[in-house]
C-alpha cells in the first residue's frame, strides 16, 4: 500500500524510466499492483432493480456459511444466460452460478454493485507502468468480518514479490512486513525520535502471485478504478502514547491498563473501548492503573481502542500467561463433568465445543448424561488423572504443553479447583462430601508424585519439575484440612496411610 508521499519528487516518474524501460523490453514480465480499498463495502451500498444492471460491474454478494457466519464475496459479472450467470471471482477465475440464486440475492438486497472504486496510489507512476508493461490491479478490502463482527482493518504491511527463473529453476523472492522506504522515514534521526523499519525476506520455490500470499485480494479491471493521491492532514498528537501497557490476566479475568507519567500533550476526556463496548472512561491521566474486572478476551480482537479528542487509537493487549487462556474459546469455563469427560477421553474437544455452541449448553448436558448417567463415578475421575499423567510423563511434551496440562484451563489444577468447589455448590445434587473430595485429590497426588523424579534430563527438566512440584505442594496443602479423622479406625486409617497426604506414614 502507498501510505506516504515523499517530501521530494513525489510525482516525478523520470527517475523510474530506466527500470520501466528494462521491464518493458520483455513481454513476459507481468506487473501486479495491490492497493488498499478503503472503504470497501461488505454489503451492497444500494439496491438495483434487476440482474441485467450488474453486467460488467464489480459486485459484492453478502451471504452466510453453513454455521451462520457472514461471508462476503466479490465478483465481476460478465454474462447472463437464461439459467446461469457467468462471472469472474475475486481471483479473476471464470465461474458460473445459478441465475435464480442471484435473482433472489438481489431481491433480498444481498447482491449489488460495489459502487465507485477509488484507491490511493501515485497516479502518474502507475499510469507510466501501464504504458510500458502488462499491469494488473488488486484491491485489499479494508473492511472484513472477524467472527460475526465487521472490523476496519486497512492493510499497513507491505508485500513485494519478485518472480524469476534461473537455470530453469523457478523461484519467488518475498519481502513481507512494514518497511517504509520513503525519504521522510529513512532520514529520521535519533534526535527526532528515531525510526524502526522491520520486514522478513525469504524465497519460495516456484512462481507465486500476490493473491497466493494475500488471499483476501480482489482482482479489479483498470478501467473501473480511479487512482488518487492520498490526502494528508497534519498528524494529530499521538495520545496512545499515554498508555504504557494493557495486560490481560486470564487466570483472574482482569485487564490492567498502565498509564505513563508524562507526555508532551495533555490527555483530554477519554474512553477505552473493547469490541465497541466501553470498559473504562475518565478525564486526564488517572492517578493509578485502570483495572477492568470480569474481562474476557475474545478470539475476534486482542486490542483495546483509546477514544480521545475525536480520534481512535488501537493498542495491543498483552496476555500475562498464555497457558491460562483456553486452547479453544468454545471450551472456556468448562464444568467439572465436561472437564472429566474431555480429559478422560470420553468425548473429543471438537465434539464438545460443537455441542456447547449448538445447544447453548443443553447439547453438552445431554451428551454428558449419556456418558455419566446420573453422575460420574470414581473411575471417571481416575481416567482423567491417568490421561494427565500420560501427557506429563511423555518426554516429547514441550514445556509450554507441560504447563498447560498442569496449570491451564484444561489441566490438573482446573479440574482440582472444580472438584474443590463442589464442597460449597449451590446445587445440593452436585455437592461432594469432604471425604470424596479428599479421596479424589489424594489419588491425583499419588498419581502425579512419581512423575517429578521421572522427568528425563534436558534443558526444560528443571522448569517442568518446578511447575509440577509447586502444584503438588499446593494440592497437598489443600488436602490436609480435608483429611478424614484417623480415629474412625478400620479401613479409614488404612486409606489415610496409603495416600500419605501431609506426611502421614505410607
Amino acid at each position: 500500500p502507498f501510505f506516504e508521499s515523499d517530501l521530494a519528487h513525489a510525482a516525478d516518474v523520470e527517475s523510474c524510466d530506466a527500470v520501466l524501460q528494462s521491464l518493458a523490453t520483455d513481454a513476459h514480465v507481468p506487473l501486479e499492483v495491490g492497493l488498499v480499498w478503503d472503504p470497501a463495502p461488505i454489503r451492497p451500498p444500494h439496491a438495483v432493480p434487476q440482474l441485467d444492471d450488474l453486467v460488467g460491474e464489480l459486485c459484492v454478494w453478502a451471504s452466510q456459511d453453513d454455521a451462520g457466519a457472514p461471508v462476503v464475496e466479490y465478483l465481476h459479472i460478465d454474462e447472463l444466460t437464461r439459467q446461469r450467470i457467468r462471472y469472474r471471482d475475486a481471483y479473476g477465475q471464470s465461474r458460473v452460478h445459478p441465475r435464480d440464486d442471484a435473482e433472489a440475492a438481489i431481491h433480498r438486497g444481498d447482491l449489488g454493485p460495489v459502487g465507485p472504486i477509488t484507491a490511493y496510489a501515485p497516479k502518474r507512476l502507475l499510469e507510466a507502468l501501464g504504458d510500458r508493461g502488462d499491469l494488473s490491479f488488486w484491491l485489499h478490502p479494508s473492511w472484513r468480518f472477524e467472527g460475526d463482527r465487521p472490523q476496519h482493518r486497512p492493510l499497513h504491511a507491505k508485500l513485494v514479490l519478485l518472480r524469476h527463473t534461473h537455470r530453469g529453476r523457478e523461484e519467488t523472492l518475498v519481502l513481507l512486513g512494514s518497511p517504509n522506504p520513503s525519504r521522510g522515514a529513512l532520514l529520521l534521526d535519533v534526535a527526532g525520535g528515531g525510526n524502526v523499519e522491520l520486514a522478513v525476506a525469504f524465497a519460495l520455490e516456484g512462481h507465486h502471485h500476490l493473491a497466493d500470499i494475500c488471499p483476501e485480494l480482489v482482482r479489479c479491471d483498470a478501467e473501473a478504478l480511479t487512482l488518487e493521491e492520498r490526502p494528508y492532514r497534519a498528524a494529530p498528537p499521538n495520545l496512545a502514547l499515554w498508555i504504557e501497557s494493557a495486560v490481560h490476566d486470564a487466570a483472574d479475568g482482569s485487564l490492567l491498563i498502565t498509564w505513563r507519567d508524562e507526555r508532551p500533550h495533555p490527555l483530554p476526556a477519554w474512553r477505552i473501548d473493547y469490541l465497541d463496548r466501553a470498559i473504562a472512561s475518565g478525564e486526564g491521566r488517572p492517578d493509578a492503573p485502570t483495572l477492568v474486572t470480569s474481562f474476557t478476551l475474545s478470539p475476534a480482537s486482542c486490542e483495546i481502542v483509546l477514544v480521545a479528542a475525536g480520534e481512535r487509537y488501537p493498542l495491543p493487549i498483552t496476555v500475562r500467561d498464555l497457558v491460562a487462556l483456553p486452547s479453544d474459546a468454545s471450551l472456556a469455563d468448562l464444568s467439572l463433568e465436561e472437564l472429566l469427560a474431555l480429559l478422560g477421553r470420553r468425548i473429543g474437544g471438537e465434539r464438545l465445543a460443537s455441542l456447547r455452541e449448538a445447544g447453548g449448553g443443553d447439547g453438552a448436558h445431554h451428551a454428558l448424561e449419556a456418558i455419566f448417567g446420573e453422575g460420574f463415578a470414581p473411575t471417571d475421575v481416575f481416567r482423567a488423572w491417568w490421561s494427565i499423567a500420560d501427557h506429563l510423563g511423555d518426554p516429547r511434551t514441550t514445556l509450554g504443553a507441560f504447563r498447560g496440562h498442569v496449570e491451564g484451563s484444561l489441566g490438573a489444577q482446573a479440574v482440582w479447583q472444580r472438584l474443590h468447589d463442589t464442597l460449597t455448590a449451590d446445587d445440593e445434587a452436585r455437592r461432594l462430601t469432604r471425604d470424596e473430595i479428599w479421596f479424589y485429590g489424594a489419588e491425583l497426588l499419588r498419581t502425579l508424585r512419581p512423575i517429578v523424579a521421572a522427568i528425563p534430563e534436558g534443558p526444560d527438566a528443571p522448569a517442568k519439575r518446578s511447575v509440577l512440584a509447586t502444584f503438588l505442594a499446593h494440592l497437598e496443602a489443600e488436602l490436609v484440612p480435608l483429611s478424614p479423622d484417623p480415629t474412625r479406625g478400620g479401613w479409614v486409617a488404612q486409606v489415610i496411610a496409603h495416600y500419605a497426604v501431609g506426611g502421614a506414614p505410607a
